[in-house]
């Protein structure tokens, strides 16, 4: 979305094969479903995570 569009072009190549590297080493949950709640406020606006009251 368009928050990782603004997040992405902040990030060097390093930055990009360090994030991979360790998302690609991150264990699979046992219960993989989403969080049921996200704190708020998010620290940077994004259309797919619309602010709510």
């Amino acid at each position: 979305p368009d928050c990782m569009a603004a997040i992405t072009t902040r990030l060097s190549l390093d930055d990009v094969n360090a994030v991979s590297s360790w998302l690609a080493a991150q264990p699979v949950p046992a219960d993989p479903r989403p969080a049921e709640a996200v704190a708020r406020p998010l620290p940077l606006a994004c259309g797919s995570a619309p602010e709510q009251p």
